[in-house]
């Protein structure tokens, strides 16, 4: 008989991590929508990295460590665990089942059923990094019930698809059975503080990356690099690659636009919330870089079909919005620093 937590519910949304969060908050009464959720875990980022096994490009315009990053903005502890051992990931799930906690897991997207056959990209990549959300499980029928962010209706997987989906070792970003829980103390962090705490993490992340493949960094070298990749590979690593890239910015999991539509919705709730006015007009600027990288994207598409045309095609018209979206990806992050900036000058601030 299938086991399920108890007072939770399930709203469709625009990418993993910050639907599923939003939803495990909501049992816990803070109710903070998907968007809340993904700007206060300073989720806006970039990654432009060369991998080896396949040899392709890795693109992704989200941050790191987004569910780490909301539970440090808004004071609550997310507990991140990670085990060789299958078995006993799987047991330490079934506990906080047991307890009444939904629990995020890390999975390699590709090895789920439900999402490899909607998802073309996983004919091409593997690679862990997507979470799934277990609210239920049932000895008997080995099965565990789970909820996705693009998913209405509660998925359900046998123990040996999310086994394997759950310890796979190949690709980028192998998931190494990861599971996460949030357990939330007494005292939280007004939303209001949160909101600032998101954004200026966020700032630091673009501005100051660690590494020269993230932040603003990284997305300078994919919008100078890109149209060189018919000189450096084979047409039909190209042709793949593209069509990746195109996966990566519109169609998996980024709510379109590189995850800026998202962003766009968070800065406009914000501004809002707070009665900030800069923030709202920041919100439009991120729905025109959101349409700027839509637009990226349909060209990758083109060019993932004839490697002489679309993004790869010499004209204007390519050279005129790769360089006009790294301007104002630079102008956006500067003006977000000034307007956080403005808010911790004018008290408006009280962070404990």
């Amino acid at each position: 008989m299938m086991k399920y937590v108890s007072n939770i519910s399930h709203y469709m949304g625009s990418h993993c991590s910050s639907t599923l969060t939003s939803d495990i908050l909501r049992k816990y009464d803070i109710d903070l929508s998907e968007e809340m959720c993904f700007g206060i875990g300073s989720g806006l980022g970039f990654l432009y990295r060369k991998c080896w096994s396949p040899s392709y490009y890795m693109i992704l315009g989200r941050g790191n460590d987004l569910e780490e990053k909301i539970g440090q903005h808004l004071g609550v502890f997310t507990d991140i665990n990670i085990s060789y051992d299958d078995d006993m990931a799987w047991n330490e799930v079934k506990k906080l089942i047991d307890s009444d906690k939904p629990v995020l897991l890390d999975v390699d997207a590709s090895l789920l059923p439900y999402m490899k056959s909607r998802f073309a990209l996983f004919d091409y990549v593997r690679y862990g990094g997507h979470k799934a959300c277990v609210v239920g499980y049932d000895d008997d029928k080995r099965e565990a019930a789970l909820f996705d962010y693009a998913w209405q209706n509660i998925q359900y997987v046998s123990y040996e698809e999310l086994q394997a989906a759950r310890n796979s070792d190949t690709g980028e970003f192998p998931s190494a059975n990861m599971w996460i829980s949030f357990y939330l103390p007494d005292k939280k962090v007004k939303i209001e503080d949160a909101v600032f705490r998101g954004i200026g993490y966020n700032i630091h992340t673009m501005k100051h990356p660690v590494t020269t493949q993230t932040g603003l960094n990284g997305m300078g070298k994919f919008l100078h690099q890109v149209t060189y990749w018919p000189i450096e590979k084979s047409e039909e690593q190209v042709r793949k690659n593209a069509f990746i890239a195109y996966m990566m910015l519109e169609k998996v999991g980024t709510g379109g636009g590189n995850f800026r539509k998202i962003y766009a919705r968070f800065l406009k709730e914000a501004g809002n919330l707070l009665g900030i006015s800069d923030l709202l007009n920041m919100s439009n600027t991120y729905f025109d870089l959101a349409r700027n990288w839509s637009e990226i994207a349909g060209l990758l598409k083109i060019g993932s079909e004839d490697i002489s045309a679309g993004i790869f095609k010499d004209d204007a018209k390519v050279s005129r919005i790769l360089e006009e979206t790294e301007e104002i990806e630079k102008w956006a992050i500067d003006e977000l620093e000034r307007i956080v900036s403005k808010s911790f000058e004018s008290g408006y601030l009280f962070i404990s």
